[in-house]
């Protein structure tokens, strides 16, 4: 019995009193640091947060946005909301690092810090300008796209004084980080607020203070918000801008909101709304005069602003329009140039655009008619044909592009006119792109911003005068290259178009530049035609960029056998509307706006045959009710069906 028994498990050594007094007061020194650590990045954050990335708005916005100067107690109330959602992640970055101290050691956290930073500076120089924050869209793009020089420099505007200055503040952030680093060394050596009995309670007190207040403020910020324009309410303006805030409880405030009601009512009479159908008027007779067009020359600028373009800034424009057709309420097909032009040529909503990804021949159907009247095609002008594909659906050009600076256009366009055959030439005038440069022989409007002006300060909206003034100089040498243009044409025999790739807003909605928004200044543009056939008026009613490609073909006689969505300017319709894209880069479009008479509704979803509509408005971009007024909305909602009827065939 004995040889089968185990033999005795000799008891346990007591754990050495000085290894464990060791190791506690270790791990208590690390949890002090991150909680130091911790508390300082939050302060850090919430200093930049009202200090500058919201000082503007949150501050000096009152009057310049339009809302009233707050009360003091009501400034205060939005400051600690501008600083919680600091608070919050600072709370919740601690727990985790708790929770995994080997993982999120001080150096971790640091370098977490440090790249939110940088992601937060590129987001906000944006939002001051935009009001809309960088994307999933954005980001994919940023890892897509060529970045060459030309292209930051022409298409995105960015200087080396742009690429100083955020380089600058990358630095200023390390420096402050490290600072901070040392700083919650030094604390935790010294044991400043060193853990005291009944600390931990008090810990979890302050996690569940935080969560409650996240919570009341997002219910306090819904209840003052609630249908309002986020320019026209401070506490909107304060919660959209905020990169650190929580966005989920506004989401379910929201779903229970009056103007989701009232989106609600309004989809439901969408889908039961009828799709018109299609009018089809009877084709002018083109004049002899028309027949005699031996050239088309369709000028498109950038970011025309249909407001600043006046007779003080491109005087010879204001006056030579008079000889030719002006339509005061055209719309673009987009508000980005890829979108605009394009749906120049294709005479239809850029719903074919896939940037490279596509099965559908690049080519609009309108260049191959042209090509069969006898007319040459070809694009001079800036290199936007590289930008987001645009080239490859222009691939039926009977020439390819011709890549010039703003004034070597007028030699190219000289050479080719002087040439035999008929010719389709597209030029595209850059320098009215911000930055907004200029040659200083063209400085009448005064002050104007420097060259080098910081277009993401935190006060932009304090430059507006100045920033205009710049616009408006870029618009007068534009005005001088026109007059040098139409110098060496022949009108009897030329037909010439003058627009706008897109709009350009200059905080008339509180944003400015375009590609953020499908408000009126980023998507209408000035429209000028004067040649054989075109009387002298003016229509007022909406038209389009869709509507160019099938009126030059009534000019020239040449019939259109697969029904265009383009209405011609020479025809008689009972109703007219602008089908207008939201910028997606080298995506599908997901968001449509459709104008008819004082009246846009904008339609989103993945699949442009089956929309919802997400917003009403009225043509100064102000929410307007469904359900007061239902009827205004008839022919909207019609010309709405048309679009998705038509997308659902391409």
């Amino acid at each position: 019995m004995t040889l089968l028994m185990k033999p005795a498990t000799p008891p346990a050594s007591p754990p050495d009193p000085q290894v464990r007094d060791a190791a506690a007061p270790a791990s208590a020194s690390a949890q002090h640091h991150r909680a130091w650590l911790c508390a300082l990045l939050a302060g850090y954050f919430a200093a930049n947060l009202a200090g500058r990335w919201l000082r503007w708005s949150l501050y000096a916005g009152h009057g310049a946005y339009g809302w009233e100067a707050p009360s003091r107690a009501t400034s205060i109330l939005q400051t600690l909301m501008v600083c919680l959602p600091a608070a919050f992640w600072a709370y919740l970055v601690y727990v985790a690092a708790k929770r995994f101290p080997h993982v999120l050691r001080g150096g971790v956290l640091l370098t977490l810090a440090f790249l939110t930073l940088v992601a937060i500076e590129v987001d906000l120089s944006w939002y001051q300008m935009s009001h809309r924050h960088v994307g999933w869209a954005d980001i994919e793009l940023l890892l897509t796209e060529e970045w060459t020089p030309h292209f930051l420099k022409n298409h995105l505007g960015i200087r080396e004084s742009d690429t100083s200055r955020t380089l600058y503040l990358f630095g200023v952030h390390a420096i402050a980080l490290g600072g901070i680093g040392l700083l919650a060394a030094f604390a935790s050596k010294k044991q400043w607020l060193a853990r005291r009995p009944g600390q931990r309670r008090l810990g979890r007190g302050i996690g569940i203070a935080l969560a409650a207040a996240v919570i009341i403020d997002s219910f306090l910020v819904a209840s003052l918000t609630a249908g309002a324009h986020d320019t026209r309410n401070q506490w909107r303006a304060l919660e959209r801008a905020n990169l650190l805030r929580i966005p989920w409880f506004d989401g379910i405030w929201t779903r229970f909101s009056a103007l989701t009601a009232d989106l609600n009512a309004a989809n439901a009479a969408f889908v039961k709304s009828e799709t018109p159908v299609p009018a089809r008027p009877q084709p002018p007779n083109p004049a002899a005069s028309a027949r005699r067009i031996e050239s088309i020359i369709l000028v498109t600028a950038e970011s025309l602003n249909v407001n600043q373009i006046d007779r003080d800034c491109m005087p010879f424009l204001h006056e030579f329009a008079k000889g030719g057709l002006q339509l005061t309420h055209h719309y673009s097909a987009g508000n980005c140039t890829h979108y605009g032009l394009l749906g120049l040529i294709y005479g239809e909503p850029v719903t074919f655009y896939r940037g490279r990804e596509t099965d559908r021949p690049k080519g609009s159907a309108y260049i191959d008619r042209l090509t069969g009247a006898g007319f040459e095609s070809r694009f001079i002008g800036a290199d936007v044909t590289n930008h987001r594909h645009t080239a490859e659906y222009m691939a039926n050009f009977t020439h390819p592009p011709t890549i010039a600076e703003d004034w070597e256009i007028l030699e190219h366009a000289n050479r080719v006119l002087e040439g035999p055959g008929k010719q389709f030439v597209m030029l595209f005038y850059n320098d009215t792109h911000y930055p907004y440069p200029h040659p200083d022989e063209y400085d009448a409007f005064q002050p104007e911003v420097p060259a080098d002006f910081d277009y993401g300060a935190w006060n932009l909206r304090e430059h507006k005068p100045g920033i205009i003034n710049r616009y408006k100089n870029c618009a007068l040498e534009f005005d001088a290259w026109l007059k040098r243009l139409v110098a060496n044409l022949d009108l009897e025999r030329t037909l010439l178009i003058i627009t706008g790739d897109h709009g350009q807003e200059f905080f008339e909605r509180g944003r400015l530049g375009h590609s953020s928004s499908l408000s009126e200044p980023q998507i209408r543009v000035p429209f000028v035609m004067v040649g054989p056939g075109v009387a002298p008026r003016t229509i007022e009613q909406v038209t389009s960029h869709n509507d160019v490609m099938p009126s030059l073909m009534d000019l020239l006689g040449v019939s259109m056998d697969d029904s265009p969505y383009g209405m011609s300017f020479f025809r008689s319709w009972p109703i007219r509307s602008a089908t207008v894209a939201y910028n997606n880069h080298t995506n599908p479009v997901k968001r449509w706006a459709v104008v008819t008479e004082d009246a846009k509704c904008v339609l989103e979803g993945t699949d442009p045959a089956d929309l919802r509509i997400a917003r009403l408005a009225d043509w100064a971009d102000e929410t307007v009710g469904f359900r007061a007024q239902p009827g205004r909305w008839t022919q909207n909602f019609g010309q709405a069906k048309r679009f998705m009827a038509f997308a659902g065939k391409r």
